[in-house]
């Protein structure tokens, strides 16, 4: 399946209604199976510095053809790819300069809350809460929307949204232990 003009403008509709559900104005960007922008919406009040992360998570998904999530999974001390990130000239450097921090600021992994699943044709539509305890021991709590294209029972593209008003609090409060 590609992400023809009307699909973008579907999963645009969708993210902005997550988003307004929660209150979260969010930036969002949809990239074409070649890493190319397709649509991009900064919604009246998102955070200017969410930009580079939703444009670094979309080519991140784009280029590996998984969930940013699961290419951290393979990027992590210890994973089977330590310093994928490097890889494609920098392009996924997102893995580096955002997941790593993430989770050396954490001291818990996340824990998922399903609040709605949505399935049609080759699409899944995860809508979710996730929660975990920082560092600090303070909780972290998000609200993401994951937007799933699936072939053969495999995730084969994905978008995520999450609320970048709490991720930037976290990122704020919370000093990472060392990142390797």
């Amino acid at each position: 399946m590609s992400l023809t003009n009307d699909l973008a403008d579907t999963v645009i509709t969708a993210a902005r209604a997550a988003a307004t559900e929660l209150g979260v104005p969010m930036n969002v960007a949809l990239l074409d199976a070649g890493a190319h922008l397709k649509a991009f919406v900064r919604m009246d009040g998102a955070l200017l510095g969410s930009l580079d992360i939703a444009l670094g998570k979309a080519k991140t998904a784009a280029l590996f053809g998984m969930p940013t999530e699961a290419v951290g999974e393979f990027c992590k001390p210890g994973g089977s790819s330590p310093g994928l990130e490097l890889t494609n000239g920098g392009l996924v450097v997102f893995m580096s300069e955002v997941i790593r921090p993430f989770n050396a600021r954490m001291r818990t992994h996340l824990t998922p809350t399903i609040r709605h699943l949505y399935a049609e044709g080759d699409t899944v539509i995860a809508f979710f809460d996730a929660s975990g305890i920082a560092l600090d021991g303070e909780a972290y709590e998000n609200t993401y929307a994951w937007f799933l294209q699936m072939r053969a029972g495999r995730i084969v593209r994905a978008y995520a949204f999450f609320d970048a008003i709490a991720f930037d609090a976290f990122w704020r409060r919370v000093e990472p232990a060392r990142v390797i």
